[in-house]
Parts: C-alpha cells; sequence; structure tokens
C-alpha cells in the first residue's frame, strides 16, 4: 500500500510539474510573439539599439568555461554527433543575435559545461555514447573520463578515456569490457578489468574506475614529488643559507620510474617503484656515493625531501659540493 501512495504522489508532482511547465511556454511564446510582432512593424525604420557609454573595465579574474573539443583519434568518432558521422555539416549554434532564444540558448550550454566541470573535480566521470547511460541492451557503449591535478603547475592535466562496451556471455548473462583506451601505457588495464565481471556490475565498475585513477593519481604525485625537490633552495634544505639550487633535473620517464638529476658537477639517477626509492647511482667519489645511497634508498616518496637534506647536509660537510 506505501508503494502504491508514493506512486499516486509521483504521479501528482508531475502533474503539477507539467502544468508548471505548460504555464511557463505560454509565457515563452507570448513574448516571442511581441518581439516578432515589434520586428515586423519597425523593420523600415532606422531603429538604432541605445549603446551605454564605454567604460574600461578591468579584465575578469574567472577562468574559462571548459569545454572538450578534441578527443584521441581512437575515440574520436565515438564523441561525434549523428550529422558529423555521416559526412554532413553539423547543426549551426543559436544565432548570435540578443534575441530571447539565443540568450537562453547560450545560458543553458554555459550552465551544462559548469556542471560538468565541477562533476569533473571528482577525477571520474562517466558520459553516455550511444544516448543512454549504462545502455541494458547489447553492445552498448560507456564512457569513463579520468582527470587527475598537478600540484606542481596548479592545472588538470589531459584527461584520460576508457571505452567499455557490454557484451553478451553464453549464459546470456552481460558485462562491460575494455573496447577503446588513451591511458598511459603503463597503466596495466590486464590487471584490474576482471573487477568488470563482478556480478555486482556498479561495484566492479567503482573498482576498476579507482584502480586506473589510484595508479594515475601516484604517478602524478611522484612527478609533483620530484619537480618540487628540484625546486628547492639550500635553505629549504636545511643544510645552510644558500639560496642556491642544488638539484636539476635532468631526465625523468612518463612513469617515473627513472630520474637522473645534476647536482653540481655530478649526476645522480634514482630508479622508483610506486612508493619508494628501489636504487641509487652516481657519479660521486666512492665513499660519498656509498654514504648517499644509503641514505636514499628505501626512502619514501612522503619522505623524499628529509632523506636529500640529510644527504645534502652531509656532502656540504665533507666539501664536496
Amino acid at each position: 500500500m506505501e508503494v502504491h501512495a508514493e506512486i499516486d504522489s509521483l504521479k501528482s508532482e508531475i502533474a503539477a510539474l507539467r502544468a508548471d511547465i505548460g504555464l511557463l511556454q505560454s509565457d515563452h511564446d507570448a513574448l516571442y510573439r511581441k518581439v516578432a510582432s515589434f520586428e515586423a512593424s519597425n523593420k523600415h525604420r532606422n531603429l538604432q539599439r541605445l549603446r551605454p557609454p564605454s567604460r574600461h573595465l578591468p579584465p575578469a579574474d574567472d577562468p574559462p568555461l571548459i569545454l572538450d573539443s578534441y578527443f584521441d583519434d581512437s575515440i574520436k568518432a565515438y564523441f561525434a554527433s549523428e550529422a558529423t558521422s555521416v559526412g554532413q555539416k553539423p547543426a549551426q549554434n543559436a544565432p548570435s543575435g540578443d534575441s530571447l532564444v539565443a540568450i537562453q540558448e547560450r545560458t543553458r550550454q554555459g550552465a551544462y559545461a559548469l556542471l560538468e566541470s565541477i562533476h569533473r573535480f571528482g577525477g571520474i566521470t562517466a558520459f553516455p555514447i550511444n544516448d543512454v547511460l549504462y545502455d541494458s541492451s547489447e553492445d552498448a557503449l560507456l564512457g569513463l573520463r579520468f582527470d587527475v591535478l598537478s600540484h606542481s603547475s596548479n592545472a588538470f592535466l589531459p584527461s584520460h578515456y576508457v571505452i567499455l562496451r557490454r557484451i553478451l556471455l553464453k549464459d546470456q548473462r552481460t558485462h562491460w569490457q575494455v573496447f577503446r583506451y588513451t591511458t598511459p601505457a603503463y597503466i596495466s588495464l590486464d590487471a584490474c578489468k576482471h573487477h568488470l565481471q563482478d556480478p555486482d556490475e556498479s561495484r566492479g565498475l567503482r573498482k576498476f574506475c579507482e584502480h586506473i585513477r589510484d595508479a594515475l593519481v601516484a604517478t602524478q604525485f611522484k612527478h609533483d614529488t620530484i619537480k618540487h625537490i628540484c625546486s628547492l633552495s639550500y635553505t629549504d634544505f636545511g643544510s645552510d643559507t644558500s639560496d642556491a639550487i642544488p638539484l636539476a633535473l635532468k631526465e625523468i620517464d612518463l612513469q617515473c620510474r627513472r630520474i637522473v638529476l645534476s647536482l653540481a658537477k655530478y649526476s645522480i639517477e634514482l630508479h622508483l617503484t610506486s612508493t619508494a626509492i628501489e636504487s641509487v647511482s652516481s657519479t660521486l667519489p666512492e665513499a660519498a656515493a656509498f654514504h648517499l645511497t644509503a641514505l636514499l634508498t628505501n626512502a619514501t616518496i612522503d619522505t623524499l625531501k628529509t632523506a636529500f637534506s640529510s644527504a645534502l647536509i652531509y656532502l656540504r660537510e665533507e666539501n664536496i659540493i
């Protein structure tokens, strides 16, 4: 009985909303007719719109809305509209004039773009490719977008995408399968695709997405930490009061697995795991190189600054640098 009561309540709310929409539509039509009538009756007059005096306004601090207009070639076709996909010209945008329709269109597009940008702060967003999100039909497509913030540049990196396809199994069950992706080569989708076979589809999708983003975030954290270390002076490291920056980044791979730093006339090569320094080699004198290796090996990414502080203090005391 409670379910029926809730259904009746929802039907009543839907009916009330439809009535409100009808009233708003009537007002819109009336305003539109007035504008059309005014333009028709004055089209032969040389009317000029009153313009306010020009003012020198300071530049706005608000950043522009982010609209995705480029996708990797491997997935670009799946984001094109139907008209574009068959070679037709895309539909024209709303009129650029200050008519009521143009203003409403621009306002709606801006609101959608702003809402999408807000959702993307979470790092993982899903979006439909064939009109319906989580389409239950066979061969449905689902897009997943991953966004990662770089703390060294205070900006979001280019998004990574994974497109999933729903496939039908022999036992008539369905599950998602990786179809296209733009994630880096060091992200092993094979290591997490088993989550997509979870009987609980929502849980499996969540674990699959979290595995990918965790790997992206961990790698970017290493990049940010290394760049931060290379921006610090001797004073920041606590070795002395010099404002000189001792470390400079010479080489770094995409995964932040191998890093080469320069220190004065010497070089230091680091090999990192996902969380710590695995091995160290350098061109320092033998005793100093041994001491540096002991200080840096197994240091975690979180304690990298402390480890380098100890190493630099030692090298300065020994007058090596």
